[in-house]
This record gives C-alpha cells, structure tokens and sequence, in this order.
C-alpha cells in the first residue's frame, strides 16, 4: 500500500493528541488533519490552541481543541469529559507532553520530582485509561503511541528523575501493548533525542577557533 493509500485509509477517524497544539504535537496534529482525522486536542499553550483550531478545519477536519495542563488532574479529566460528549469513539491517542528541568538529583525538591513524573509518566496512565474505552467503542481496534525519550535508554548525569519517568513509560507501553493486542490496539512509543521545544533551554553557541560548536540543553 502507497502513502496515499495509507492516508486514505485513515480518513474519517479520530485521533486524541495530548500535548497537540504546539512543536511536535502541533505538526502530528496537522499531519493527521491532512490524512482526514477528526481531533480532539489538549495543550498548555494557550496561544498554540488558539491558533491550531482554526489551522485543523482549513484542512476540512473536525477539532476540539483544549487548553490544559496535563500535571492539572482535573484539568486532563475535564479535557476527556469532553471529548466523550463530542466524540462517541476514539482510534488513536498520540501522548507528546513533557518536559524537563535538568540539574543535579540532590539538589531538587520532592515537589519537583513530582512534578516532573507527572509531566513524563502519570499522565499517560490517566489518559490511556480513558482513552481505551473510546477506543474500544470504536469496535475497529486502534493505536496508543507515547513519545518518550533516547533518555529513557541510556544514563544522562543531571536527567535522573525525567529519564526514570520516561522509562517508566516506555515500559508500562510493552506491558500494556501485551495486554491489550488481542483487541486489535497496539501501543507503542517514540524516542526521539533533543529537539527544539519551548521546554528547551536556549540554544548556545560555543566558539573554538575555527569551530563553532551549537549546545541545547533540555
């Protein structure tokens, strides 16, 4: 089967992208608007919700696009509350959001870690969990695909709590994908390595004679 035909294939299903409407999951999201899905979205960015509204339906698509910070409990479960009175299914859940401070393990507070595992790993198991009933809806089987990190398979000095908690979700994905392949949902992850994101630090250039070197931290 060709790309087109691909696409074609996915026209008129609908996806839930959390973590959509800006860098990665803004481009995710246009790029299955293209291939004629319907999508609910969630961001904390309120400017990038703003604008990938009306972005979604210049493609002809369907969208429901919400500001919300997924560390927010209530704000992610008010996100899904509405996605099930607008949508009666669901086929795919795409989870982007995250983020990470870096720094020395000792010297970060409880709170933060908190904060930071929340960001990386608990929300995916809150919204996987009310995801898959949607998708279950659906009767057509579906997807669930996770961006994690390169992290997750290596030891960063000052990434400690954040590549714990994308290893976390790496792993709970191979669970759950084991548990949930009988019902034709399959559940993967992406890790990529650094990419430009308003959660990496600011690009800096480093001069070494004839060499410039380029340094982003995340």
């Amino acid at each position: 089967m060709g790309l087109l035909e691909a696409h074609a294939a996915l026209a008129g299903k609908r996806a839930i992208v959390v973590g959509g409407a800006y860098g990665i999951g803004r481009a995710i999201t246009l790029a299955l608007a293209g291939a004629g899905i319907d999508l609910a979205v969630c961001d904390n960015d309120a400017e990038g919700v703003k604008a990938i509204g009306p972005e979604v339906e210049a493609l002809g698509r369907r969208i429901l696009a919400v500001e919300a910070d997924v560390r927010d409990a209530a704000a992610l479960d008010a996100f899904f509350d509405r996605v099930e009175q607008e949508f009666d299914s669901a086929d795919f859940l795409i989870n982007v959001a995250g983020g990470v401070k870096s720094g020395p393990f000792t010297e970060t507070s409880r709170e933060q870690n908190a904060s930071e595992i929340r960001l990386n790993y608990g929300y995916i198991l809150d919204g996987v969990k009310r995801a898959v009933p949607l998708i279950r809806k659906g009767g057509r089987g579906g997807s669930i695909v996770s961006f994690t990190t390169i992290e997750a398979h290596r030891g960063a000095a000052s990434y400690a709590v954040y590549a714990g908690a994308k290893a976390a979700t790496t792993n709970f994905s191979r669970a759950l994908a084991v548990e949930l392949a009988a019902e034709g949902i399959r559940v993967n992850t992406i890790a990529p390595d650094t990419t430009p994101s308003r959660t990496s630090s600011a690009v800096r250039e480093c001069d070494f004679g004839e060499l410039t070197v380029i340094v982003r931290d995340r």
